[in-house]
């Protein structure tokens, strides 16, 4: 829904690094106002994870976007939930995060190095 773009949930210890990819996307919102900041998102997450040399990663557009907060508001439930899901246990009962994220990336083609090298 595009909410990572919002201060509170782009804070989030999950979403350390993202508030750069954010802001150089943000022109590109402001502009093409009929694709979602959630779409946009996920469009660019994909053309990184090609561009280092990883698999194209299927996408699905037509994700709704979210006016919820103006980053001084707190978020809304849902998007509190997600930020519980960022906590351990994950969904695929990886003990950590590193794990978790090794299994994810890992599923993808991508190698440790490739992940990190996402990430920075």
């Amino acid at each position: 829904n595009g909410s990572v773009r919002f201060g509170e949930e782009l804070d989030y210890p999950c979403n350390k690094g993202l508030s750069l990819a954010v802001s150089l996307l943000q022109p590109l919102a402001d502009t093409f106002t009929l694709v979602s900041s959630a779409d946009l998102f996920q469009i660019a997450g994909a053309l990184a994870v090609h561009e280092c040399g990883g698999p194209w990663v299927p996408i699905r557009v037509g994700r709704l976007q979210t006016e919820d907060t103006d980053g001084e508001e707190s978020v809304s439930e849902a998007a509190s939930e997600r930020r519980e899901c960022a906590k351990a246990p994950f969904p695929d009962a990886a003990p950590s995060a590193a794990a978790h994220l090794k299994a994810v990336f890992g599923g993808l083609g991508l190698s440790p190095s490739d992940s990190v090298a996402l990430m920075v």
